[in-house]
């Protein structure tokens, strides 16, 4: 018990310091976890529990199907990606490898990026499953990783 509690005591000041730093904090998502810590939690409170019931649907997203020429391989098993927000636009990835960055307040496409995934098919290391659990951004670039292992970094506005 008095382990969790110095840890406590030592990261709150942390916490309440970057808070400080930073008066948007809670308008990005920008870590799998939001946080370096992973906690999950958005500090912002715009939303609160007495106004979570007022929410409406304001746009809906078709994911695409899968690529064509796939023909082999073990389906995705839906979206396995925490969506992140970031000025704006949220990316997110499907099973498939398509990186998908969307206008948040429309719903909009503003790009997308969709590797060759039928190349995995002749690498004898690929796991023959489609799937894509994590984004990452770093230093400005929106890096996914692919289901053959490759890293693919992209600039977050344009999906170059």
């Amino acid at each position: 018990m008095k382990a969790y509690l110095l840890v406590l005591v030592l990261t709150l000041p942390s916490l309440g310091f970057a808070e400080a730093q930073n008066p948007l904090i809670g308008a990005n998502w920008e870590l799998p976890g939001f946080d370096p810590f992973n906690t999950n939690f958005n500090p912002q409170t715009q939303i609160t529990n007495q106004n979570v019931g007022d929410l409406q649907v304001k746009w809906v997203y078709q994911v695409p199907a899968k690529p064509k020429g796939v023909e082999k391989g073990i389906a995705p098993e839906g979206i396995q990606t925490t969506p992140m927000a970031i000025n704006g636009i949220v990316y997110f990835a499907t099973g498939y490898n398509r990186l998908i960055a969307l206008e948040g307040s429309t719903g909009r496409e503003v790009w997308s990026f969709q590797p060759n995934v039928t190349s995995y098919f002749a690498k004898s290391w690929w796991s023959g499953r489609f799937a894509t659990r994590s984004l990452t951004l770093h230093n400005g670039i929106l890096y996914m990783q692919g289901n053959d292992c490759s890293i693919y970094g992209l600039e977050p506005t344009t999906g170059e």
